[in-house]
Order: C-alpha cells, then structure tokens, then sequence
C-alpha cells in the first residue's frame, strides 16, 4: 500500500516528507514500465510515509480495495493550482547479483518434490529526481535514493526418496 500511495503523492505533486525504500527489490513493483526505486516502505512503528499537503486548499484521499483483481488504487482530489510535476527516469547502478540458491529441507513435502518459496532479486542502487514546478517557479526539488540488497530463491526440498 506505501508503493501505491507514494506514487499517487509523486503524481500529485505532494511533497514526500518522509520516505524509506525497501531493502530489496520487489519484482510486482517493477511491473508495468515501472523501474527500480519508485516504491516505500512503512513498517511499524519505525518507519513511515509522510507527505505533506503543500497546496493552498485541503485534499481529500481515497483508497479503493478491489480483491479479486488484487489492485489498491489511491486517488488524491483537490483544487488545481496549476503544479505539473516531472520524474526523471531512475538511474540503476551497482547492480550485485544474487546469492546462489538456497535449498531447504522439508519433510511434508513428498520426496523428490521442490517448491520454490522465494525468488532471487538483484541488487541496485536507483536515483530518481522529483521536481514540481508552478509556471517559473520551482515548489519541490527532491532526489530519491535507494539501495537494495541482493536476495536469493529459496526452495524447500522433500526428502530424498
């Protein structure tokens, strides 16, 4: 839900006051188009997602849950006070390869069987530029860094038969 909100701020022009990204890259938030670094994280009660209403008038958020399709939407309303915002395309560096894999035995499954329970991610650093202007003026100017770490599948494994 963070990645979604924190997106929605983004395209709204909100200024993102408090932002963590996760530790390692998450492959459903690279979907669609999306490169790496566009997400956050919140995790109680140590981290959070804090953006402030920095326009003139009040906004109102709405968040609709649709189950079946496994899809939040977050949608912000508020007057237009004529804000365009640009994103620059993240730039990836330093990208480490995962581990290898990691193989776990598991005497419920039935012997010979493999099922993979995690999957290998690489690691990166991402920066992304956020700029909002209103006509001349320059409202917010941030950059978002993050820094994932390597991640390895993990397969749990049946007993040799």
């Amino acid at each position: 839900m963070s990645t979604t909100l924190f997106r929605a701020a983004l395209n709204a022009g909100l200024e993102i006051v408090e932002r963590s990204p996760h530790s390692y890259r998450v492959s459903y938030y690279e979907q669609g188009g999306y490169q790496p670094g566009l997400d956050a994280t919140v995790y109680y009660p140590t981290t959070d997602l804090k953006i402030k209403n920095n326009t003139s008038t009040n906004i109102l958020i709405t968040a609709t849950s649709m189950p079946d399709e496994y899809t939040l939407v977050f949608e912000i309303y508020g007057a237009s006070d004529g804000r365009t915002i640009q994103l620059s395309t993240p730039v990836i560096s330093g990208q480490v390869p995962p581990p290898p894999p990691l193989y776990q035995d598991d005497p419920t499954l039935a012997a010979g069987m493999v099922k993979q329970v995690d999957w290998e991610a690489w690691g990166a650093k991402s920066v992304f530029d956020y700029t909002v202007t209103r006509g001349e003026e320059v409202l917010i100017r941030q950059t978002f860094t993050s820094k994932f770490q390597p991640w390895q599948a993990v397969y749990l494994k049946g007993p040799a038969g």
